[in-house]
């Protein structure tokens, strides 16, 4: 069993008038170009909202006729906000 990356993305989230002249770049964020954000080295707390990058292959069958398989491959997962009191 292999494990993906998952990366905090919180800070990006959050209200705070401090960071206020930062701009928001939901491309920059989820394609994480520029930075990367911080591992998540914790359990995912069930209610947090995530996003779930992954590939998805469609394949034909070479023995039996007209079957085709569908194939996800986990690639990463970004935490994007925690339920309250987390």
């Amino acid at each position: 069993m292999s494990s993906v990356p998952i990366f905090d993305c919180t800070k990006h989230f959050l209200r705070d008038d401090s960071s206020s002249s930062q701009t928001f770049d939901p491309e920059e964020i989820l394609t994480q170009r520029a930075n990367v954000d911080p591992s998540f080295n914790r359990e995912i707390p069930q209610g947090a909202f995530v996003a779930v990058h992954c590939t998805a292959s469609l394949y034909n069958s070479a023995k039996a006729n007209k079957a085709k398989f569908l194939s996800f491959n986990l690639v990463a997962v970004q935490v994007i906000a925690l339920p309250n009191g987390e």
